[in-house]
């Protein structure tokens, strides 16, 4: 069973120095953070998208990072309309709770947001080796020491997650 986020490829991303993909990363998620707008995040989405399907990053890997982001998508979609209404036309009142339109709008924005850090995160994993992640941040000036311990914690998330499935499968079986 393989765990590793790793797609190896020749496209122009995996050729880029470790250094360059992470301001790509940077930027991304700066954009994320700094942008509003639903039609930029959605373009940001697609963008981000579209940079790693150009990689050759096959559709399952977007298609299993979609199914680890669909659950805290949803919850955003539910839960910022209720607790963080913002201004706009109430919809609908629910005791001492008011959606209102600006509230959706927000729960979209955040949830655009979160899907577009998620995946431009991953634009980093899908198209780096962990031995030039160690490099790209020892050449930026980290300690060696950092890197390793960054590029083993990014190492065993997707191990703990295997383990995870594998202790869960048998449990299910039993009914627990």
């Amino acid at each position: 069973m393989r765990f590793d986020l790793f797609v190896p490829g020749a496209s122009w991303l995996h050729r880029l120095d470790p250094r360059s993909k992470f301001l790509l990363v940077g930027v991304l998620l700066l954009m994320a953070l700094l942008l509003k707008h639903l039609a930029l995040l959605a373009g940001l989405l697609a963008l981000t998208h579209l940079l790693l399907v150009g990689a050759g990053v096959p559709w399952s890997a977007l298609r299993w990072l979609w199914a680890r982001m669909a659950p805290l998508t949803f919850f955003i979609l539910l839960l910022q309309p209720l607790f963080a209404s913002g201004a706009g036309a109430p919809l609908l009142h629910i005791g001492p709770l008011v959606v209102t339109s600006g509230g959706v709008l927000d729960g979209i924005s955040f949830a655009l947001r979160a899907n577009v850090m998620a995946f431009a995160a991953s634009l980093l994993l899908f198209v780096t080796e962990a031995q030039a992640l160690v490099l790209g941040l020892v050449r930026l000036g980290l300690p060696f020491e950092y890197g390793m311990t960054f590029t083993l914690a990014l190492r065993y998330l997707p191990t703990t997650y295997g383990l995870w499935l594998n202790t869960i499968a048998p449990q299910q079986a039993r009914g627990w």
